[in-house]
């Protein structure tokens, strides 16, 4: 597996997110591990390929309807804490401003520059 590192542009805040499908097929096993408006870790049992495109599902705690996001793998790996699961870190294609707030309560520890970008977002 092949991991790329670079300057993230968010602090990723840790979270623990069931993955509802990726790219259309069921994901029962896929989880997200941790998430910013950028990006976030997948973990699951398959494998991806970097620079692939990943569309995902998922139903985040504050609403009970899916929502569907897509992003470029930029590094993959070995899950470290268990045997046949897969780890990818995803960009996303464009800023997903509301997940961190809804899978954790974080507007207390927002910078006054993503509270901002928020407040565009919403309006």
């Amino acid at each position: 597996m092949e991991k790329k590192y670079s300057v993230r542009q968010d602090f990723r805040h840790p979270v623990t997110v069931p993955v509802q499908e990726i790219n259309g097929q069921p994901a029962p096993d896929a989880v997200l591990l941790n998430i910013s408006p950028y990006g976030t870790l997948l973990e699951g049992p398959a494998a991806f390929r970097v620079g692939e495109t990943v569309c995902f599902q998922v139903i985040l705690p504050d609403d009970e309807s899916a929502t569907w996001i897509s992003g470029k793998v930029v590094w993959t790996e070995s899950s470290p804490e268990a045997s046949r699961r897969f780890r990818a870190g995803l960009s996303f294609l464009s800023p997903q401003w509301r997940l961190p707030l809804a899978t954790v309560n974080l507007w207390g520890v927002l910078s006054a520059a993503e509270k901002h970008a928020l407040s565009l977002t919403l309006h």
